[in-house]
C-alpha cells in the first residue's frame, strides 16, 4: 500500500510527500532487516543451549553424543523418560513403552518389541520401531538408527 502512495505521489510531482514515503519506507526495510538479523542470531544461539544428547554404541563403546552426530547404523541407547531424535529398529529392549502422543495422539504409552516383523506390516503397526518426536516411558532399550537425527 505504501509503494502505491509512493508511486501516485512522484506522478502527482507531489516530491515532498513521495521523499517523506520513500524515507519511511527505507526506514522500515531497515528496522526489519535488522530485526531479522537479530531474531536468527538469538536463535542460533538457543538452538546450540538445546542440543539433545543421546548415548551411543559406537565400535563396541558407549559415549554420550549430540545426537546431531548420530549416523544411519548407529546403535542408541534409549531410557526412561529420553527423547528418540532419530528414527529407528529396535536390536533390543526390556519392557520398552514409548509414548507415541505426538504421532498418534494416544496418552497411554505404546509397547514396543525388538522382534523381527513382516516385511509388509503397516507402518503404524511396527512395534519394533522408534519414531522421532517421541519419548520413551518405559525402561531401556537398544536401537540402530535407520537415519540420522533429526534434532
Amino acid at each position: 500500500m505504501l509503494v502505491l502512495r509512493l508511486a501516485a505521489a512522484f506522478a502527482l510531482a507531489e516530491h515532498v510527500d513521495a521523499c517523506v514515503i520513500a524515507a519511511v519506507f527505507a526506514t522500515d526495510a531497515f528496522i526489519g532487516v535488522l530485526h531479522e538479523g537479530r531474531a536468527e542470531r538469538a536463535l542460533e544461539m538457543l538452538s546450540t543451549l538445546v542440543r539433545a544428547r543421546i548415548r551411543v554404541i559406537r565400535d563396541g563403546n558407549e559415549s554420550e553424543r549430540v545426537s546431531l552426530e548420530l549416523v544411519s547404523g548407529d546403535v542408541f541407547l534409549c531410557a526412561v523418560g529420553d527423547a528418540v531424535t532419530a528414527d529407528a529398529r529396535l536390536v533390543e529392549a526390556e519392557s520398552l513403552g514409548v509414548n507415541e502422543s505426538a504421532l498418534t495422539g494416544e496418552s497411554e504409552p505404546v509397547a514396543k518389541l525388538a522382534t523381527p516383523l513382516p516385511v509388509d506390516t503397516q507402518l503404524p503397526d511396527r512395534a519394533n520401531s522408534l519414531h522421532v518426536g517421541t519419548r520413551s516411558s518405559r525402561p531401556r532399550a537398544g536401537a540402530a538408527s535407520s537415519a540420522g537425527s533429526r534434532g
